[in-house]
């Protein structure tokens, strides 16, 4: 399955956990929760580490992307990510002109974080 057609679900799931300022994950604890989600979603799918690396760039970028502020703090050697500001969410921002959606899918990924 082209990452294309999962995009926009894992924008959904990364906004979902940048968002958890109590508990920021290291980038591979993100891969992992991404792929356990898109498993959910798609059966037997997975991301690759690279996917992820353009997700969390395109997350970040102010001219081409999502202008999320995203900040990264070290703790013990490791690099841990999280929304800078609060109020900062990836579903109120405008979609890309290459967003394709997924019907459903956000529903779900939010049910199953609850």
């Amino acid at each position: 399955m082209p990452n294309s057609k999962q995009a926009h679900s894992r924008y959904n799931i990364l906004d979902i956990f940048f968002k958890r300022r109590q508990n920021p994950m290291t980038f591979h604890e993100f891969l992992e929760e991404v792929n356990s989600k898109i498993e959910e979603i798609y059966s037997g799918e997975s991301i690759k580490i690279r996917t992820l690396q353009r997700d969390i760039a395109l997350y970040r970028d102010k001219k081409n992307g999502f202008s999320a502020p995203l900040s990264t703090q070290n703790n013990m050697g490791k690099e841990l990510y999280c929304n800078s500001d609060t109020n900062f969410s990836f579903a109120k921002k405008r979609l890309l002109s290459n967003d394709q959606y997924c019907n459903g899918c956000f529903g779900k990924v939010a049910q199953s974080n609850t």
